[in-house]
């Protein structure tokens, strides 16, 4: 029976991450920074870390770890704070991954699984040519060029210590909670707001949580999985407008969609600072996993078609009894 610590296990991801594991028998030791009382699951052990450079609270908490998911991250900050604000992409995913990794090798953990991410790789694919492991990276912005510098560090220390490495990069996760984004269209297309994406054709990946938890599992136990950089998705590619429809299905709701001009509408949501808005929802991000699917002998569970419609679903049974 493998040992596990998850970070950030309060969050979108390690929350599901740390239930699935306990379930199929792993002991699983669940760290959060929130304060205050925090969710139980059977057979998981839940700790409060307010800092997670505290490298003191670390010592007897990685006693006979076999393998940490390190998940925790800070993720959004609004434009309008990122001079205030932008150091925490550093302190937390780059500082504080850091001197994680340093405690766990100082311990003995066998296999560090970092959940990065695909903006690792870029902000879009041109041309229908999607990223792969073998990419030059090519982060864009304080996020991605903070999970670029965190893999970096981390090769270092693995590399000297010999602690196995394990590097996720996937694009957008969705599921049951979700957040950002994702859940300001889903309200958007609940309210029956007519919406911009009549007739889009573009292409992009995403992965559902179930399948992303299913492949980090993978990751725990598989032997090839050392030293590797993994690309995730659900195996498959939608347009937003097909990504509407499904959502629509789940939420019971007729989408009213239209076809803009889209110059236009980019130059408005740039007058809004909202240009990446534009990009994710009308340019390509498509991810190539077969060298994932080849080396673990693994293939997402779920499809993303049922993903999708079970997510709005869920947040349509949470918010409208």
């Amino acid at each position: 029976m493998k040992s596990i610590l998850v970070t950030g296990a309060n969050g979108f991801l390690g929350k599901d991450l740390c239930g699935v594991l306990s379930s199929h028998q792993y002991q699983v030791t669940a760290i959060t920074r929130s304060p205050g009382p925090i969710s139980s699951s059977s057979g998981v052990k839940f700790y409060s870390i307010a800092d997670l450079k505290s490298s003191g609270d670390w010592h007897e908490l990685l006693k006979d770890i076999d393998t940490i998911v390190h998940t925790a991250a800070t993720v959004h900050i609004p434009k309008n704070k990122e001079k205030e604000l932008g150091n925490s992409f550093n302190s937390v995913n780059v500082d504080a991954t850091n001197d994680l990794a340093q405690c766990a090798a100082v311990a003995g953990v066998k296999r560090f699984i970092f959940i990065s991410s695909i903006k690792v790789n870029g902000e879009q694919t041109e041309c229908s040519i999607p990223f792969t492991h073998l990419d030059t990276p090519r982060p864009q912005g304080l996020y991605a060029e903070s999970k670029y510098l965190a893999e970096q560090k981390l090769k270092h220390i693995c590399e000297k210590s010999g602690m196995e490495l394990v590097i996720l990069r996937p694009p957008l996760i969705y599921g049951k909670n979700v957040k950002a984004n994702l859940l300001q269209l889903i309200k958007a297309i609940d309210s029956n707001l007519p919406l911009p994406f009549g007739r889009t054709e573009n292409k992009r990946s995403l992965i559902a949580k179930e399948n992303f938890i299913d492949l980090i599992e993978t990751c725990i136990w598989h032997p090839k999985a050392a030293g590797q950089i993994f690309l995730a998705s659900d195996d498959y590619d939608i347009s937003t407008t097909d990504l509407i429809k499904l959502l629509s299905i789940g939420l019971k709701s007729s989408p009213i969609l239209f076809s803009p001009n889209k110059r236009f509408l980019k130059a408005s949501l740039a007058l809004f600072s909202k240009k990446d808005l534009y990009s994710r929802l009308y340019d390509n991000l498509q991810v190539d996993i077969s060298h994932t699917k080849r080396t673990l002998d693994w293939t997402p569970p779920f499809s993303c078609a049922d993903m999708l419609k079970y997510t709005a679903q869920y947040w349509r049974n949470q918010n409208n009894r």
